[in-house]
């Protein structure tokens, strides 16, 4: 992991990026315990913040992969953030109304 995919992740060139993003999928799929915090941190931040679409679709793909291998909760219990139990609760302020509701 250290000396092939972390450099290949990292590296400058969308396509080595994306050849990087499929072996650690294939490597999830192997089951090698390669699900890991590193890992999915890894495919969610390629999948949304890489430039290149091709390493977004592959991130993308790995993760659902994995998904479908492990469960959307093990790679869920692998997030930097916590999901929140009881749903997602926003608040728009709007100036003009003055009722204040939590949706």
């Amino acid at each position: 992991m250290q000396s092939l995919v972390r450099p290949a992740v990292a590296h400058a060139s969308a396509g080595v990026r994306r050849e990087g993003i499929k072996l650690l999928g294939l490597l999830l799929m192997c089951g090698t315990n390669a699900l890991t915090e590193e890992t999915v941190q890894i495919l969610r931040t390629a999948a949304d913040v890489d430039p290149s679409e091709p390493v977004k679709c592959m991130a993308l793909r790995a993760l659902g992969d994995a998904a479908m291998l492990y469960g959307p909760k093990a790679l869920d219990a692998r997030r930097d953030m916590p999901v929140p139990k009881k749903g997602i609760h926003v608040r728009f302020d709007d100036d003009d109304d003055d009722d204040e509701r939590e949706e």
